[in-house]
């Protein structure tokens, strides 16, 4: 559509065609060398966020069971445990087995 435009307005005579085959070998090499810097650069941080990440969901997990406890206990007006595992917490009331 825009070459018979161009054709239309006299400068198609101007344009010329270039067919590409693809990338040459040293387009494609310096490509694979960047994105091996980046992913080189990306991974540790990526650790890093991945680490931090999982530590501040553990602290929001931890807070929310204590807030959890602490409002079971009111109404109860008994004693609430929080146990924490390994694996998972657990809020209790009155039943410490």
């Amino acid at each position: 559509m825009a070459r018979i435009l161009l054709e239309l307005m006299g400068m198609g005579e101007k344009l010329t065609c270039k067919k590409n085959a693809g990338f040459t070998t040293a387009e494609f090499v310096i490509t694979i060398a960047i994105v091996g810097i980046l992913t080189a650069i990306a991974i540790p941080n990526f650790m890093v966020w991945r680490s931090n990440s999982k530590l501040i969901g553990a602290s929001h997990n931890l807070r929310g069971n204590l807030e959890m406890a602490k409002f079971r206990a009111i109404p109860e007006n008994a004693t609430v445990a929080v146990l924490l595992t390994f694996i998972t917490t657990d809020v209790r009331s009155n039943d410490y087995t």
